[in-house]
């Protein structure tokens, strides 16, 4: 009677670990799987930020279109658009030293966010534990930040819930960490408690100057002071925009562009000069500008810029035609990326991670 009580025993509790097991394992594929919105994209942003910008791709929208059908040629499987979009990708830039910035990049993916973080965590995971001495892995914050000096990919990555987050600098990266876990935070407090933390922060200058209106693919400012947005504009590719400080008179930045066609992009730039600039300034700041931005040389894309002066704004009205060539080109280097990470997982010693809770939002992999 013993052995059989202890073989039923055992039975009953197999049974009630493999329906935990199923419940959790339920729990978490419908938790990758439930569509999620996208954060903010205010919540890279701090006291210190000189720039921001926010790119919204929607499934619809005419690029996306024609990069999913040269994406057609890498894969043999139908994308569908409606497993990733919309995406959104933030820029924004930090004051560091007087003289430098650090920047950050959030992409951010809906309705199937969750399991693209996932996936991406994991394969930073493996890259960090290689062999691979090019790349590194620190935990800040309950987030793996994984660096890749050396390698296609410059600069640190981490991924939380249904967003990957790339910093120019570690240090900067900790501030990304900081930032996105105190405004997750913040969105569980309740609003009587936001409301009561309104205004604590100031709001920088630069959302100031972010051009009124909604549902454009990209808007963004930039502050002039400190020779901020010459230092944006020499990020740029080629070295047509490396424009000194002081040919820019001091002006801050904002644009704003729009998909007019599969492969044409038009907006506007507008310069925002400080009170006082003479208007012969203006006038000469924003047709050297228009100039330089006629002379980019990006592939195959030609670019048309017309200046007009109205004081005291300077606004260049702007159009990209060619765009296509840009699509292809970030497809190769994606599919670089890949490569890159699939060797470094490769060399990992296979090491499994400790298991979480799948309800927390903090990186699965340290």
């Amino acid at each position: 009677m013993s052995a059989r009580r202890y073989f039923i025993g055992c039975t009953a509790a197999a049974i009630g670990i493999l329906a935990i097991l199923v419940i959790v394992g339920v729990v978490g594929y419908n938790r990758l799987t439930t569509p999620v919105p996208l954060p903010e994209s205010t919540r890279l942003v701090d006291a210190d930020s000189v720039g921001h910008a926010v790119l919204r791709l929607e499934p619809d929208n005419p690029w996306i279109r024609r990069m999913f059908s040269d994406l057609s040629q890498y894969s043999t499987r139908e994308p569908k658009t409606t497993d990733l979009f919309p995406i959104e990708v933030v820029w924004s830039a930090h004051r560091a030293t007087p003289s430098s910035e650090g920047h950050i990049i959030g992409m951010s993916f809906s309705p199937r966010g969750r399991l693209f973080g996932l996936m991406s965590d994991f394969a930073l995971w493996r890259a960090g534990r290689s062999d691979d001495g090019k790349i590194t892995r620190v935990v800040y914050g309950g987030e793996g930040i994984t660096a890749f000096p050396g390698t296609p990919i410059p600069g640190t990555v981490f991924a939380r819930d249904n967003s990957i987050v790339w910093s120019s600098d570690l240090e900067t990266a900790r501030r990304a960490v900081d930032l996105v876990v105190a405004r997750e935070k913040a969105s569980t407090q309740g609003e009587q408690a936001q409301a009561s933390t309104a205004g604590s922060v100031p709001e920088p200058d630069v959302m100031r100057l972010l051009p009124a209106g909604a549902g454009h693919a990209l808007v963004g400012a930039i502050a002039g002071e400190g020779g901020v947005a010459a230092r944006c504009l020499a990020l740029l590719p080629g070295t047509e925009l490396d424009i000194p400080e002081e040919d820019l008179a001091g002006a801050s930045l904002s644009f704003i562009f729009d998909a007019t066609a599969a492969d044409v992009a038009g907006g506007e730039l507008t310069l925002h000069f400080p009170a006082g600039t003479p208007a012969p300034v203006m006038e000469s700041t924003a047709n050297d500008l228009a100039r330089r931005i006629t002379s980019l040389k990006w592939g195959q894309v030609a670019m048309e810029a017309t200046p007009r002066l109205e004081p005291p704004l300077g606004v260049i009205t702007v159009k990209a035609t060619g765009l296509a060539t840009i699509y292809s080109r970030l497809l190769r280097e994606a599919v670089s990326v890949r490569k890159t990470l699939e060797r470094s997982g490769r060399g990992g010693d296979g090491a499994e991670p400790a298991p979480q809770d799948p309800n927390q939002s903090s990186s699965t992999f340290q």
